[in-house]
């Protein structure tokens, strides 16, 4: 949800005009992570497709630098059907153009 709030979006349920749901996730865990330690998250969108994208990430530990883990999360586009049920949906363009306007944050 951070990302999509730092596109500019207030939440998963109007993304322009469309919701999103989680289509699959997958994690590696590269190192243990221990509580208290303050975890910085890179993320990045990648591989397009015609109904989503998959956000990929990378944890680190913020004080030394140590990768804890990487992965991605399949994000895909629906409507609301009727009934309560949803409908796969195409990637807004606009969502695009505001993807391509908005600069990366430098670390």
């Amino acid at each position: 949800m951070r990302f999509f709030r730092w596109l500019g979006y207030g939440g998963e349920f109007d993304i322009e005009g469309l919701s999103i749901v989680v289509g699959d996730m997958m994690a590696q865990y590269k190192s243990e992570g221990f509580y208290g330690e303050t975890m910085h998250v890179d993320m990045v969108p990648d591989d397009f497709n015609k109904y989503g994208f998959d956000l990929v990430f990378r944890l680190s530990d913020q004080a030394s630098g140590r990768e804890v883990a990487r992965g991605k999360t399949g994000v895909v586009f629906v409507m609301d059907a009727g009934n309560g049920g949803k409908k796969v949906a195409p990637v807004p363009d606009a969502f695009r153009a505001r993807l391509q306007a908005t600069p990366p944050v430098a670390r």
